[in-house]
């Protein structure tokens, strides 16, 4: 129990400070280094996944809304009978000079199977906020996007779907539902530029 408690004691640590690092290579230094790697993509190729700190073009997500086709944790030693949530927020939310709506909830799902997240298919599970594609306002700077990736407990049925991506609070949800980790995470860049 004590492992658990400062492992989610360090994922609230490495959630509420990373934020404030305004540098690429301390942001991709810290986040990207500090927990195993999930893969993400958005055109269903592994091949052309989501390096962490990635700069992704908004072009690709205003032509490709839905979310990533792919979201897999591959681990030899996963528990394929485990629970699972993942996370996807922006921390810049609406700038990062400005980051009022820090953490702006892009999608939540809860009660992923191990075995699931293994194959990279997280759309078998219980959906609590429904898939936002990154749009951040033009003009407002690059945009942080957080994947990650908390073990359950136990499988959840006391959950609620939730009404506003408006400031969600990761670290209190993760300690509100006993949520260790986060276990893996990635992270990619975007923006929205001024003509």
């Amino acid at each position: 129990m004590v492992g658990q408690v400062m492992l989610t004691l360090s994922a609230v640590f490495l959630i509420l400070v990373a934020p404030t690092f305004a540098i690429v290579e301390e942001i991709t230094g810290p986040f990207c280094s500090g927990m195993d790697y999930l893969l993400v993509s958005f055109c269903n190729n592994p091949e052309k996944a989501i390096e962490c700190g990635d700069f992704r073009h908004i072009e690709e997500f205003q032509a490709h809304p839905d979310p990533p086709d792919i979201v897999r944790f591959k681990r030899a030693n996963i528990n394929k009978d485990v629970y699972y949530t993942l996370v996807m927020a922006d921390p810049d939310a609406p700038s990062q000079a400005d980051a009022y709506s820090r953490y702006w909830l892009h999608w939540l799902v809860v009660n992923i199977k191990g075995s699931d997240v293994a194959e990279g298919n997280v759309f078998t599970a219980d959906t609590l906020m429904s898939y936002s594609t990154p749009n951040p306002p033009p003009g407002s700077g690059p945009h942080r996007y957080y994947f990650l990736l908390f073990r359950q407990f136990a499988y959840r049925d006391d959950l609620v779907t939730l009404l506003s991506r408006d400031a969600f609070d990761i670290a209190s949800f993760a300690l509100q539902y006993r949520l260790d980790g986060p276990v893996a995470g990635n992270m990619f860049r975007t923006q929205a530029f001024c003509y």
